[in-house]
């Protein structure tokens, strides 16, 4: 009896069905792996964007505190503190600003309405009003504002329960 030696043909006819399954679930993995990395990546875009926007928020509200206490109690605070506060309020400013301009790019369009509001909360004009009115509703605006965009934040970039 000759032993029978498998053909080319036999054999490719046999691996044909596992070679196409390999391919495609490479090709279906790398595909998954890929669109997993591009939703970390803008997950970590807009989770760095929200505490880019929070630092921004802090400063102007520290800022517009330390000048109601400074008017209020006249406080005087070391010299150059206010002109450094005032520095970091202006950049404060324009961040919100340029979150509230990029904001439906980057943002739910809850936390881009939100900032919207802020922003023209901020530019409106206070003609002949009272530098202590105006320091508070400057306060009151930004508090409000970070106190609902911490929840937006939570929601927008899924974050377990608090």
């Amino acid at each position: 009896m000759t032993p029978s030696y498998p053909t080319l043909s036999s054999i490719l006819i046999a691996l044909g069905p596992a070679l196409v399954v390999g391919i495609v679930t490479a090709f279906v993995t790398v595909r998954l792996a890929l669109s997993r990395f591009r939703q970390e990546r803008w997950w970590e875009r807009k989770a760095q964007a929200y505490a880019d926007l929070f630092e921004a928020l802090f400063d102007v509200q520290w800022h517009a505190r330390r000048r109601i206490e400074e008017i209020e109690e006249g406080s005087q605070f070391v010299e150059g503190y206010m002109q450094r506060l005032a520095d970091r309020a202006s950049t404060g400013y324009s961040e919100i600003r340029k979150y509230a301009a990029i904001g439906p790019f980057l943002f739910s369009s809850e936390t881009a309405s939100r900032l919207a509001q802020l922003e023209k909360s901020l530019d409106r004009p206070s003609h002949d009003a009272d530098p202590h009115d105006e320091w508070s509703e400057t306060l009151d605006a930004v508090t409000a504002a970070l106190r609902d965009l911490r929840t937006m934040a939570h929601r927008d970039l899924r974050l377990p329960p608090k």
